[in-house]
């Protein structure tokens, strides 16, 4: 048997009787649609619609239309998401490559064309396009999707013709293309959930803070150090804007020149999601094209030696759920009265507050804490609730008298310099893995001459006692020494004249 190779097919098959081309169809084209939605106990209705008709047989350069868009037919606003998926089977259901070699260049076989009208209204992050904001009842969303094109470059079909020589003739079979024949699959999940679960369940669309990013007197650490002391002190307000000046822009570890307006780039660059930040007429102003700010796990120094900022109320509009340090945020923010807008971080699991108040000297309701959860532990340099209330002006700690500070071992200074005078609501604190109480409820400032300490007589300090600091109890009780208890664990010891505690 015989075999020869020519690629004049059309010319030898006029000639040669008894010639059969084998070839295949050219590829069909599949689209699947998943529709995820989860519901509450609102009117909660979502109404799809698709602009598809499949080809038959899809060939190199024909380009299918493909829109989808989504209503919402309820009461309640909502967060849309697509996310799409190709994939090319072929006839016994395998997964072929998604591009081809086409002279040395490794193409697409199929481009999915997104509507570029509307590309500012479908946010890319991470696997999903999300909606650019809650979709209000009786609105509809633009299409993401304009249509999807096969490659023009793609040839699914041979030019080259094997023949075989048998007795009973000449047959010429094509190569066959293994595309030919094959399926292209396009999978669009399409999901909507009730907008006020939808950090909660899908963490975006958000404009997140890059990991380690604070605002504080030392600059836009760890990065940079451009926003010195003499920037920040001035700010009043925080706020989100709609538009950005006309400043220089420059990235987080980009020196800005001498004298000139500038604001920091914060996104990675990796999705569709913008986040900037500046100053401007005392104010630190926050642009992003995301619904939702997102802070970072870790919040420390955020916004420490504020001295002038009084208006945080922007801060509760940010999604907080994945923070879990907050360490020196506010300290040093004499100004600062109202932190109601802090209730945003309910949705949080606190494991470390060292700091995060003190010297906010005229602060005094500190009821919102009541709503956070917290898991207090040793802190970035266990120092879990070291400080967090020093020398601020609160005087009921009743909002605090759940947390869980268990794991947590230094309380140094936690409440020195304020007016807290009364520690029953803390009665119930474990506090076996305490280790360190200086000054803890030291007046040396004078503004407490006496303090009903009947909520400390029951605390456990066996973890105090295995430390065995000499330092642990230095002054705890410093000009409230005639208070300090003397019952309970306390009984095993004694207070000097400074309120220093000492084991028996």
């Amino acid at each position: 048997m015989k075999k020869i190779k020519n690629k004049k097919a059309l010319g030898i098959a006029a000639l040669v009787g008894g010639l059969v081309a084998i070839g295949g169809t050219v590829a069909y084209y599949s689209d699947t649609m998943h529709f995820n939605n989860l519901f509450g106990i609102a009117d909660y209705v979502v109404d799809y619609t698709e602009n598809f008709e499949s080809p038959e047989n899809w060939a190199p350069c024909m380009e299918t239309p493909k829109t989808i868009t989504a209503t919402n037919r309820g009461n309640t606003p909502i967060g849309v998401r697509i996310k799409l998926d190709q994939s090319w089977k072929s006839q016994s259901g395998e997964n072929l490559p998604l591009t081809m070699n086409v002279d040395g260049e490794d193409l697409s076989i199929a481009s999915i064309n997104l509507d570029e009208s509307n590309r500012d209204k479908w946010l890319f992050d991470g696997e999903y396009y999300y909606y650019y904001r809650a979709l209000e009842p009786g609105e509809t969303t633009e299409s993401l999707l304009k249509s999807v094109t096969f490659n023009c470059k793609v040839n699914l079909v041979s030019d080259e013709i094997t023949y075989t020589q048998t007795e009973d003739g000449i047959i010429g079979m094509s190569s066959q293309n293994e595309y030919l024949k094959s399926k292209f699959h396009l999978n669009v999940r399409v999901q909507s959930i009730q907008r006020n679960a939808m950090m909660s369940t899908w963490h975006g669309p958000a404009a997140r803070f890059p990991e380690g990013w604070v605002i504080s007197h030392e600059g836009w650490a760890p990065y940079s150090k451009y926003f010195t002391t003499s920037r920040i002190a001035p700010v009043v307000k925080i706020e989100r804007v709609d538009s950005l000046p006309d400043y220089e822009v420059i990235s987080k570890n980009t020196a800005p020149t001498d004298g000139v307006n500038y604001m920091v780039k914060l996104d990675d660059g990796t999705t569709d999601i913008k986040l900037y930040a500046w100053i401007e007429d005392s104010t630190l102003k926050f642009y992003t094209n995301a619904p939702v700010i997102m802070t970072n796990k870790d919040m420390n120094y955020a916004f420490e030696h504020y001295t002038n900022l009084t208006d945080i109320s922007e801060l509760g509009n940010w999604y907080w759920g994945e923070t879990e340090t907050l360490s020196d945020t506010f300290r040093g923010d004499k100004a600062l009265t109202d932190i109601s807008a802090l209730s945003a971080i309910k949705d949080a699991t606190i494991t470390d507050v060292a700091r995060i108040f003190s010297e906010c000297n005229n602060l005094e309701d500190i009821s919102v804490l009541s709503q956070w959860k917290t898991k207090i532990r040793g802190g970035i340099n266990n120092y879990g609730m070291m400080a967090a209330f020093e020398s601020t002006s609160i005087s009921d700690v009743t909002p605090i008298k759940d947390w869980d500070v268990s794991e947590a071992n230094d309380f140094a200074f936690t409440f020195a310099n304020t007016k807290v005078t009364d520690t029953t609501p803390l009665a119930n604190w474990d506090m076996h893995s305490a280790q360190r109480m200086q000054y803890m409820f030291s007046a040396s400032n004078q503004k407490v001459s006496s303090m009903n300490t009947s909520g400390l007589v029951n605390w456990d300090l066996s973890g105090m006692r295995a430390a065995a600091r000499s330092d642990a109890f230095t002054k705890m009780f410093n000009k409230v020494v005639d208070s300090a208890p003397t019952t309970g664990s306390w009984s095993a010891g004694s207070w000097d004249s400074k309120g220093t505690f000492s084991w028996n």
